[in-house]
């Protein structure tokens, strides 16, 4: 998960299963308030984007 740092916002994808069982799948660069010089991965664990990770 550490490459999410390597990586532009617009080329990382999001992706979170409801409770449906269905998945959604978002770009990065469409949340608002992702700036390029976060620490997309640091937020990602912390669960800033919607995708909750699961370790």
């Amino acid at each position: 998960m550490e490459v999410l740092n390597l990586l532009h916002k617009s080329q990382i994808m999001l992706v979170e299963k409801g409770n449906n069982c269905e998945s959604t799948a978002w770009r990065m660069d469409s949340v608002k308030g992702i700036r390029n010089d976060d620490n997309f991965y640091a937020k990602y664990m912390a669960g800033a984007y919607g995708a909750v990770p699961q370790l």
